[in-house]
């Protein structure tokens, strides 16, 4: 059995459990929808396989991020509470990975970098 420490994962998410977890805080899916929003959410820039979406739910079930119900012979995957909270802490490391790269890309800072590399 999973500790709570254990549930929420200090790595980054890899793209396919970020998008997966954004999709389902929105909804409950199977894994085809699943597969198709992430694929609109990134503008056909991401494309994960049904299968990779299926391998990718079993492991944030595993880990209790996600919950599955089954209606007929539908599986719907659905956010669980360490799911949204796995969300959250990674969002907040974006945000704060983002504010990082655009403090570096400010005008000032261009400048300071362009006159050292020219020796001045």
């Amino acid at each position: 059995m999973l500790t709570p420490a254990s549930r929420l994962q200090l790595e980054p998410l890899s793209t396919i459990e970020l998008h997966a977890l954004l999709t389902l805080a929105q909804a409950g899916s199977t894994a085809y929808s699943l597969a198709l929003s992430i694929a609109v959410d990134t503008q056909d820039q991401f494309r994960p396989t049904v299968n990779g979406v299926t391998s990718t739910l079993k492991r944030m079930m595993a880990r209790g991020w996600v919950e599955v119900r089954t209606v007929g012979r539908t599986r719907q995957y659905h956010l669980a509470d360490w799911g949204r909270q796995q969300l959250s802490f990674e969002l907040d490391r974006l945000s704060e990975v983002v504010a990082v790269g655009r403090s570096r890309l400010t005008p000032e800072r261009d400048i300071w970098y362009s006159n050292d590399m020219m020796g001045l």
